[in-house]
């Protein structure tokens, strides 16, 4: 049986180990050669490495030895359940979260009175199964309820199975350690439920107690303090972790009860601080009225003993400094000592870790290159996240930016000479480490022309070709499935009606009123800027005796003017006289008409 003491897990192992312990020896062994082979790495590193090795095998062992123990009691379980087993087992996998505890415990003592449970059921295995559950969860109720030790009630559990009532007071539901108590227990149930209960029948005994449990309210705890209380949580806690190392259950439910755990621990200390500040805030309120006596009584006290011991060291700084400057030389010595074994370490590490570490860069590299496509989409979520929070901060960037470069340019200045004197020193071994890697630096340049960088381009091209081609089909499946000519008239008809209703276009057109408005008002504007030019026109087409200037002759030539004299009667009864004047077709033909009354 497993036990928890003190945060260790002790592991009681039963049977035979032998092939067990071999194993376990021989990871042992394992690791403790490679824990020798790494300290020609340096003593530094090889202890370090020999710690991690002893730390996984002590992990190792406690989870092949969980394993183990799991193996034996599911191998029990199977036998006495058979065709039900998987329902215990399952059972057993929850039993972190509904009784606390872990896989391998569960079924340990289920197992321990399983035979007399199915033989007081006529070996009716899966109603077994679920009063077996219901005890152990019984079990762990009571403990939880009433703090006893969860041992002496698995005894008291075997010891009913055996009609061995002894241990019945261990429950402390109320009925002392007899089988006439008992008896009084299976009564009282009956009187509870009205059914009857035979106290030769494990079963009937079983449920009598689970009927007194929950009359008393003890039923069911377990399970809701795993989620609702500090010491509940952090138990299904440890046990979801024994099931993880017995391999009975999964890491997820480590992480899902490590997380309710810590929740519960979260609660318990945001409730209990502001109680607890509260409380020392009260201490000293308390003590503060008492502060003025204290320091006149312990003051003198205190400066006498501070007088004394000052005298004391005075009187021995003579001999103190004596023995330190004794010693000095030794500590300077020492000190020396270890600095130059950890820089003799480093040194004799560096041949072998540099080399490691440039390979691990190398592999590193290699593998973000195979994965750049999600590590770039990674980069890209990244960098919209760092812009929008930047934009965020950009006023508090703003109001802090000179302090910022205040101090940047003042580290700057004070290291400095630090820069110069180590850029002197470290440039020459650069460059002689440069000259003496120029032939392979050479031969990797050519390999890296000859074939590295062909086959990629190639690879490249031919990947660049495929995506450009698929790109290709993909644009023209969709001009295929897109109606493109409904989509141009459609788009024309848009366009017309948009300018249309831009330009007021409609029956008759507003806009095309208002340009014709226009027209004949500029029309008008112009036949007045020109009326004097029109005049003079005028008057010289109807001058019936024009000056026709041929060098110096002048002529008055004879115009034959012809009259057309025609009358009407208008609407309104008048007699309208038109006449038309015109000579022989010249300009200064004219029309015009009078009324005569």
């Amino acid at each position: 049986m497993n036990q928890a003491n003190g945060g260790n897990v002790i592991y009681k192992f039963l049977g035979d180990d032998k092939q067990l312990q071999k194993t376990l020896g021989g990871v042992k062994s394992a690791l403790g050669g490679a824990g020798s082979m790494l300290k020609g790495v340096g003593g530094a590193v090889a202890g370090l490495t020999v710690s991690a090795g002893v730390a996984l095998t002590a992990l190792t062992t406690a989870s092949v030895k969980a394993y183990a123990d799991l193996e034996q009691s599911l191998g029990g379980t199977e036998t006495l359940f058979k065709d039900s087993a998987d329902k215990v087992i399952q059972n057993a996998k929850d039993a972190y979260k509904t009784a606390g505890t872990d896989a391998n415990t569960y079924l340990e003592n289920v197992n321990s009175f399983a035979a007399g449970l199915l033989k007081s059921v006529d070996n009716n295995a899966e109603k077994a199964a679920d009063i077996a559950d219901m005890a152990f969860r019984d079990m762990s109720d009571n403990a939880n309820k009433f703090g006893t030790n969860m041992e002496s009630i698995t005894h008291a559990y075997q010891g009913f199975a055996k009609q061995n009532y002894t241990m019945l007071d261990n429950l402390k539901l109320g009925y002392g350690g007899t089988t006439d108590e008992m008896k009084r227990l299976l009564r009282d149930a009956e009187e509870l439920t009205g059914l009857k209960y035979d106290i030769s029948n494990l079963s009937d005994v079983y449920n009598a107690i689970h009927v007194i449990q929950d009359q008393l309210g003890i039923t069911g705890t377990t399970a809701k303090e795993s989620m609702n209380t500090v010491s509940g949580s952090v138990n299904t806690a440890k046990a979801a972790i024994q099931n993880f190392l017995s391999g009975a259950g999964g890491f997820e439910e480590v992480v899902d009860s490590v997380v309710v755990a810590g929740t519960q621990i979260g609660r318990a200390v945001t409730e209990m601080l502001p109680k607890i500040v509260d409380g020392i805030v009260g201490i000293v309120n308390g003590l503060i009225p008492e502060l003025p006596g204290l320091i006149q009584k312990l003051l003198p006290v205190i400066l006498q003993g501070t007088v004394d011991l000052i005298k004391g060291l005075v009187a021995a700084l003579p001999d103190l400094i004596k023995v330190l400057a004794e010693m000095l030389p030794t500590i300077i010595e020492q000190l020396i000592q270890t600095l130059t074994d950890v820089a003799n370490a480093l040194a004799e590490m560096m041949p072998t870790l540099i080399p490691l570490i440039v390979n691990a860069l190398i592999d590193g590299l290699i593998a973000i290159f195979d994965n750049i496509d999600t590590f770039i989409e990674a980069c890209l979520a990244l960098i919209i996240g760092l812009t929008e929070g930047l934009i965020q901060a950009l006023p508090i960037l703003i109001e802090r930016l000179p302090e910022m470069i205040d101090s940047i340019l003042t580290a700057l200045i004070d290291l400095y000479p630090m820069l110069i004197e180590a850029g002197w020193k470290l440039i020459p071994q650069l460059i002689i480490g440069i000259v003496k890697a120029i032939p392979q630096i050479t031969n990797v340049f050519g390999t890296l022309i000859h074939d590295t960088i062909p086959n990629a381009l190639a690879k490249g091209a031919v990947k660049l070709w495929e995506t450009g081609k698929n790109i290709i089909k993909g644009i023209w499946n969709g001009i295929k499935s897109f109606d493109i000519v409904g989509a141009i008239k459609k788009l024309a008809k848009d366009m017309l009606k948009g300018m249309m209703n831009v330009l007021g276009i409609h029956s008759p057109s507003t806009a095309f009123a208002w340009l014709g408005k226009q027209s004949m008002l500029g029309y008008t504007n112009q036949l007045e800027d020109m009326k004097g030019m029109l005049d003079n026109v005028i008057e010289d087409t109807f001058s019936l005796n024009p000056q026709l200037a041929t060098g110096d002759l002048h002529y008055s030539p004879n115009v034959v003017v012809n009259n057309n004299i025609s009358s009407s009667t208008d609407s309104l009864g008048q007699t309208v006289t038109n006449i038309k004047t015109f000579a022989n077709g010249a300009k200064n033909d004219y029309n015009y008409g009078m009324g005569v009354a």
